[in-house]
């Protein structure tokens, strides 16, 4: 069986590793109060940063897959908000990922990965 190394089971095996090997074994258990309600915070703060982002850009074209897997990074899109990527048996979810010049013989862009604390920090 081959397991996709998530962002979620690379943070339970850094916060109990007997917690990350239930999750590959797909035998978790009750979640908290406090892990419901600082999930709920999360939830929050990534769509009220998800909608600022949206207004900011609004004229230079931002895309949201809405938790959607990213097939290609060719649409120069300066954000694509909320991607899952992966590959070779990795997998992360993007809260965004940021157009930029690229100065090397890349190509014209590439994208960097931002996350929501950081989209807060802009903010603020």
């Amino acid at each position: 069986m081959i397991h996709v190394l998530s962002d979620g089971l690379l943070e339970d095996y850094l916060r109990c590793h007997s917690k990350s090997y239930l999750r590959v074994q797909g035998r978790l258990g009750q979640a908290t109060a406090d892990s419901n309600l600082c999930a709920k915070l999360d939830a929050s703060h990534r769509a009220n940063a998800f909608h600022w982002l949206t207004a900011q850009f609004s004229a230079a074209g931002v895309r949201s897959l809405n938790g959607s897997r990213l097939e290609h990074l060719d649409t120069g899109d300066v954000l694509i908000l909320d991607a899952v990527g992966g590959a070779e048996g990795l997998e992360t979810h993007f809260h965004g990922l940021q157009r930029v010049p690229s100065e090397a013989n890349l190509g014209v862009y590439y994208y960097q990965p931002i996350r929501a604390q950081e989209i807060f920090n802009r903010i603020r």
